[in-house]
């Protein structure tokens, strides 16, 4: 990537730092695109369903990307993401990433390559995980996706993604 290209990301490219406990929201908004990169530490992303349930969905520690807007298509309601540990987060809107691809053909490999691409596999690695029935199965295959994770988050949290819900 060229440093033309680099200047335009950091430019439109927001950092945020997460104390443990602290959470983002994310109301259902039509013309939300932003992306999240996973810098450092480790969140929970959740909503808040019915009778107050509240319903774990996503994991992100170093390198994980999400796109809020895309979890919030499955439950429409507000999803938020909160530290377990200190985090930080890069956040860009996807349309200012497509714009500077238009004029950075490189940027552009870049976001197909790496970006979508890894959003795509943490998408289809939840998918993978959430259909598992087995409990030993499911274990098994958290610590394969989230090496480590089993050892660093609090244990009621870890059981709600390994044990096998209804959802």
């Amino acid at each position: 990537m060229n440093r033309h290209a680099l200047k335009q990301v950091y430019r439109h490219t927001k950092l945020i730092k997460i104390n443990p406990g602290g959470q983002l929201s994310f109301p259902n908004k039509k013309d939300d695109d932003r992306i999240l990169f996973t810098v450092y530490g480790i969140l929970n992303g959740f909503f808040i369903h019915e009778q107050n349930e509240r319903i774990n969905i996503w994991l992100g520690h170093s390198e994980s990307i999400i796109k809020p807007s895309d979890i919030k298509s499955i439950l429409p309601d507000v999803f938020f993401i909160e530290a377990i540990e200190y985090a930080e987060v890069l956040e860009i809107s996807q349309r200012k990433l497509e714009e500077i691809g238009v004029y950075f053909p490189n940027m552009e490999k870049h976001m197909i390559e790496h970006i979508y691409l890894k959003m795509i596999q943490d998408t289809n690695n939840r998918n993978t995980l959430f259909r598992m029935r087995n409990h030993t199965t499911r274990f098994n295959y958290f610590c394969e996706i989230y090496p480590g994770l089993d050892k660093k988050l609090p244990k009621d949290l870890l059981e709600t993604y390994i044990r096998p819900s209804t959802l």
